[in-house]
């Protein structure tokens, strides 16, 4: 094995012992072969030093990592898990070994909106499961030559109706869709125009000219046969999904459905 994939595998069984004599000296009645409940602090310790990297598989398998990491806990006081999981979503579809024993448990976070990392979506079918949508709170028409929103970063090119949008970036729209996204109304993409600011934003509605207040506008989702996706959004923004879906502000109004 490699020596980089080697020292990650000692430091993941360090853990596990200092856990394990921290957990002892923190409860004295502990003994030899007892179960230990949880142990949130090693299995996030093991998430950081190996899911960051492609090899996963090959340490899980041919480095027959679980059978060791198994050995570790079994050495050390004796400890038995009542749950040892590793998988988080892209896990589950990208590395098998961490599916299975000795493996107890899975962690499907983003996966349960339907979205992973795109090779671990394709592997398991997933589909977003969300959307996020606001309505139009007015509807107007620009001259030529206005200007729009803070900064006035955008000059209206001809006479054109705009729609203001019930939603901004205290609601998790990201600054980056400014003059550069989009979001749908009657089916059709309306590109943002102007800054979004915290309670609002503002749309071209060309593509739609019968588009009145109180319309919907789908921000995230399908709408009409088109959709825009959590990755359009962190890609004009230079981030990952967990960063959108966790910018969607508590004002923000869910409903489950199914």
């Amino acid at each position: 094995m490699h020596k980089a994939q080697e020292a990650a595998r000692q430091e993941i069984l360090d853990l596990v012992k200092n856990y394990c004599e921290t957990y002892h000296n923190q409860n004295p009645e502990f003994t030899p072969g007892q179960r230990i409940p949880y142990a949130s602090r090693v299995y996030d310790s093991a998430e950081m030093v190996n899911l960051v990297d492609s090899a996963l598989e090959f340490w899980l398998t041919a480095g027959r990592w679980t059978e060791k990491f198994e050995r570790g806990l079994a050495d050390y006081l004796g400890v038995r898990f009542a749950a040892l999981h590793l998988a988080n979503s892209d896990g589950i579809g990208l590395v098998p070994a961490a599916c299975r024993a000795p493996f107890t448990h899975v962690r499907a976070g983003i996966g349960l909106y339907g979205l992973a990392d795109p090779a671990a979506n394709r592997a398991l079918g997933l589909e977003p499961v969300f959307a996020l949508k606001a309505k139009l709170a007015q509807v107007r028409t620009v001259k030529a030559g206005s200007t729009i929103g803070y900064g006035r970063t955008w000059t209206a090119p001809r006479d054109l109706p705009v729609g203001t949008v019930a939603a901004g970036y205290a609601d998790g729209l990201p600054l980056a869709l400014s003059n550069r996204g989009s979001v749908l109304v009657g089916g059709a993409p309306c590109p943002v125009v102007g800054r979004i600011c915290m309670d609002f934003a503002t749309v071209a509605l060309d593509q739609v000219p019968d588009a009145r207040a109180g319309d919907e506008c789908v921000l995230l989702g399908r709408q009409g046969g088109r959709g825009i996706s959590v990755f359009d959004w962190a890609s004009l923004k230079a981030t990952h999904p967990h960063d959108i879906l966790c910018a969607i502000g508590p004002r923000v109004r869910r409903v489950y459905a199914g």
